[in-house]
């Protein structure tokens, strides 16, 4: 699912590069912590919100400061240590 749906995906404070991925949980957005993500992570991700999974990539990295590249999320972190084996739907 995308948007305000239970489990929706949104990409947020995207630069051109980076975006954090952020799910719908209990009535608001909060974030998917990044620090053990993989490349099926984005690829699912990434057909999940529609687009091509084909140059999918993940830059994790510091919590909280943003040295993945992304933005860090204000609200609560709904989902940790996320693993895809990429070919789920």
């Amino acid at each position: 699912p995308v948007g305000e749906v239970e489990g929706g995906l949104k990409l947020s404070a995207c630069d051109g590069e980076c975006c954090r991925l952020d799910i719908f949980h209990d009535g608001a957005f909060g974030s998917i912590c990044d620090d053990s993500a993989t490349q099926g992570t984005a690829e699912v991700a990434c057909r999940q919100l529609g687009f091509a999974s084909e140059g999918a990539w993940v830059q994790s990295g510091g919590q909280g400061g943003g040295a993945s590249g992304a933005t860090p999320g204000t609200g609560a972190i709904w989902l940790d240590e996320v693993r895809c084996a990429g070919t789920e739907a």
